[in-house]
């Protein structure tokens, strides 16, 4: 119920909104991005990036050492012991395995990928490592889990757990590694860093288990090993592309002693840069046809090919190339031509 009840009522307000009943399965199957096509990686690929390679195994490792647990019925529940004996010990907390975490994993993780960007109306808005993060409590609980199985492996469960560290590795360095260049097309050339990341904690694992009385110290190592790689992987300090394009434009606009001017804008870096309270529309109006009728003498319009025409704005930039009352006074693009 925690997947049919939610898209049923989504379902009934969009057909309610649309005066379409089969809006959502059309939108779902439609030809613009479906389901089975690469958009889905899109979210393996970030969840790499937001956790690291070594929680992305981890969370493999523990979903096989959760399913296998249940395959061979362990319970947590307390058994009976002979007439005059005391009941056998509960399973210790840390051992039992985080269903519910999982869950919540799987749940999560599946509607944002059903989501994924600008397959359906409501879910505009999905498809940014930000709606990965708030996954990271329980991927963290899962991939620990499955850490402690695969160190404490024996008999045949060690060779499930080795043979399921082999493929999640090659998966990462064949599949998932690939570099993404515009929207979800995928371009020649690899990033193998994400594979050298994984590969030293993937070796970890599978010699773990013969290493005896030293095995806590590779439970040491390997949150460790996460923790570096997701700093390696991540970094909030520098700039990406697209705020290196829209830095470049504030920075001209404050050498020539711009910034005092009106100005419309509706890329939240904009604001950001220029110190722009963001939600004051009548100081910073978005860039639309509405307001640029009704701009003064002087204006300042800064358009972006992300938010120009889309969400925020209605301004294709033919609109603005052909409009005498308008004169482009600075243009900048990335290398890639991917943003401008």
């Amino acid at each position: 119920l925690w997947i049919p009840l939610p898209v049923a009522a989504w379902a009934l307000i969009g057909g309610l909104i649309h005066g379409d009943p089969g809006w959502l399965p059309g939108a779902i199957l439609g030809s613009s991005r479906p389901l089975n096509s690469t958009g889905p990686l899109l979210y393996f690929r970030n969840l790499i990036t937001v956790t690291g390679p070594t929680v992305f195994l981890g969370i493999f490792l523990g979903v096989v050492a959760m399913g296998w647990s249940s395959w061979r019925g362990r319970s947590a529940v307390s058994e009976p012991g002979p007439v005059g004996e005391p009941a056998a010990p509960r399973e210790p907390d840390a051992t039992r395995p985080p269903g519910f975490a999982l869950l919540t994993w799987v749940v999560v993780f599946g509607l944002l990928t059903l989501l994924t960007w600008e397959k359906l109306p409501f879910g505009g808005s999905i498809g940014f490592l930000r709606h990965l993060i708030v996954l990271a409590p329980v991927a963290a609980l899962v991939a620990g889990y499955g850490y402690q199985s695969a160190i404490d492996a024996s008999g045949r469960f060690r060779w499930v757990m080795a043979v399921v560290t082999l493929l999640i590795t090659g998966l990462v360095g064949l599949v998932l590694s690939h570099k993404v260049a515009v929207d979800f097309y995928v371009v020649k050339g690899h990033d193998w860093s994400r594979l050298v990341g994984l590969a030293p904690v993937a070796l970890l694992v599978l010699v773990a288990p013969m290493l005896g009385r030293r095995r806590r110290l590779a439970r040491t190592i390997v949150p460790l090993l996460a923790a570096l790689f997701c700093i390696a992987l991540i970094r909030p300090i520098d700039l990406n592309v697209e705020q290196k394009v829209i830095k470049a434009s504030v920075d001209y606009m404050t050498t020539q002693r711009l910034m005092a001017r009106p100005m419309m804008a509706n890329h939240p870096w904009i604001y950001f840069f220029t110190r722009r309270d963001r939600w004051n529309r009548e100081f910073t109006p978005y860039v639309t046809l509405d307001n640029l009728e009704a701009a003064k003498p002087g204006t300042l319009v800064v358009w972006e090919n992300h938010y120009g025409q889309r969400l925020y704005g209605n301004v294709p930039l033919e609109r603005l190339r052909v409009d005498p009352h308008w004169e482009m006074i600075y243009e900048v693009e990335s290398g890639d031509g991917q943003f401008r």
